[in-house]
């Protein structure tokens, strides 16, 4: 069975840090260096990281009342 993956390589992203390791794992990728899930998952780990309510899907409490501003 195939498991879908969002394809996190051709999506520009806001914040420059994730975009940095996009456009990084992206050359890597085209250069034939890493496989497309490997440069995808750098990109979903670098969102995780970099961007506070991303890791809200994995049972975080990101959008708790401090993050609403409550």
């Amino acid at each position: 069975m195939a498991t879908a993956t969002t394809n996190l390589l051709n999506t520009p992203l806001p914040d420059p840090r994730v975009e940095r390791v996009r456009r990084t794992a992206l050359a890597a990728y085209v250069d034939g260096k890493i496989s497309f899930a490997q440069a995808n998952s750098r990109v979903r780990k670098a969102i995780d990281r970099f961007t506070p309510t991303a890791g809200a899907h994995q049972g975080s409490t990101a959008l708790g009342s401090e993050a609403l501003g409550l």
